[in-house]
């Protein structure tokens, strides 16, 4: 798995510019581990000024996905090989790497990839149109995805429908020990309904809206705790957002 990054000098170089402090503030390794799977974090070019810069952003993203295949020395195969992209946003760029190395795209329609980001500026549905109507493969989480991503790009394009679900023999209610024991690492009220609410920190991933309908149970029920985790540069700061809403002793917040 490939996630890029932005690039940064090192401190206190980056003190130099706020967009390197927050990259480095993420503090990204070039390669870690989740659950078996190896995740890399190249790092996309990020020199400043900006306007000095002769490629756009696109430009370097792809650059830092086909840099790291000719830095690990990874030979591909265009038989079998495929750059598969989960966001639509950044498949684009994922797709021109996979054409720039001679193979496959695959691409998936996924909530509001499909339903809302096409329609926010005319240049994102250019970019929607493009990529689905190139990729080798392609997927949805649910057939009225494929569809509406057929109907907007205008063709009856081949896909295959894979729906969202959980592997049981990883995925399983704890005991009540292991349950007392998460409740106690994370600092969970043990006699509080937990509420687990896991996404980046921005508003189109309704972090607002939660707020206000658990605002809405306070005044009937508030037997609950909201436990949020959440990665990535936040969009506003989550603890305020609750206590503006009366709900500090409603909400722990574990951030990434």
């Amino acid at each position: 798995m490939i996630v890029p990054v932005m690039w940064h000098p090192a401190f206190p170089l980056s003190l130099m510019h706020k967009e390197w402090e927050s990259s480095r503030r993420m503090k990204y390794p070039y390669k870690r581990e989740y659950d078996g799977i190896a995740v890399y974090h190249p790092r996309i070019s990020n020199t400043k000024p900006s306007r000095f810069v002769k490629k756009t952003y696109a430009e370097r993203y792809i650059d830092a996905i086909v840099n790291f295949f000719a830095k690990e020395r990874i030979r591909l195969d265009p038989k079998t090989d495929i750059f598969y992209a989960q966001w639509l946003p950044s498949a684009g760029f994922v797709q021109q790497a996979a054409h720039r190395l001679g193979v496959k795209s695959a691409v998936l329609s996924i909530g509001d990839d499909v339903v809302v980001w096409p329609q926010s500026r005319e240049d994102h549905m250019r970019s929607f149109k493009k990529t689905v109507l190139e990729a080798d493969v392609r997927f949805a989480c649910a057939d009225y995805l494929g569809l509406e991503t057929n109907k907007i790009v205008g063709a009856d394009l081949p896909y295959s429908v894979v729906h969202w679900g959980v592997d049981y023999n990883f995925f399983k209610p704890g005991t009540d020990g292991e349950i007392a024991a998460t409740r106690k690492r994370y600092g969970i009220p043990g006699n509080k309904v937990a509420i687990l609410c896991v996404g980046t920190a921005i508003e189109r991933k309704g972090w607002l809206d939660l707020f206000d309908s658990l605002a809405t149970v306070r005044r009937v029920n508030e037997n609950f705790c909201l436990v949020g985790i959440h990665a990535g540069e936040p969009a506003f700061d989550l603890t305020e957002e609750a206590e503006k809403r009366g709900l500090s002793q409603h909400f722990l917040n574990l951030g990434s």
